[in-house]
């Protein structure tokens, strides 16, 4: 895994696969834990809203080992590309 990202600043997979859950669960980590357990960095940024429930949708940017700086700046990057989100209805 690590050769695969060797030339490459981060890459830019989903996050869960599907809308967030509901707040009795984080989701599925399946997509996230992979790179938690051989140490890539990784970080999450809203994306849209899926319609018609208007739940978050997310992107996640994963970097190697150790390039968290470089990690942040895709991340500031992709935030500035991405459209103004309004906020999902309240969960109240």
């Amino acid at each position: 895994m690590r050769r695969s990202l060797a030339d490459l600043d981060a890459l830019l997979l989903p996050t869960v696969g599907d809308v967030a859950p509901t707040r009795e669960t984080t989701g599925d980590p399946s997509l996230q834990a992979p790179f938690t357990l051989v140490g890539f960095p990784s970080l999450s940024l809203p994306s849209g809203l899926a319609e018609p429930e208007r739940l978050p949708l997310a992107i996640q940017l994963v970097a190697p080992a150790w390039q968290e700086a470089g990690l942040l700046a895709v991340g500031r990057w992709c935030e500035a590309q991405l459209p103004p989100i309004a906020a999902p209805p309240s969960l109240a």
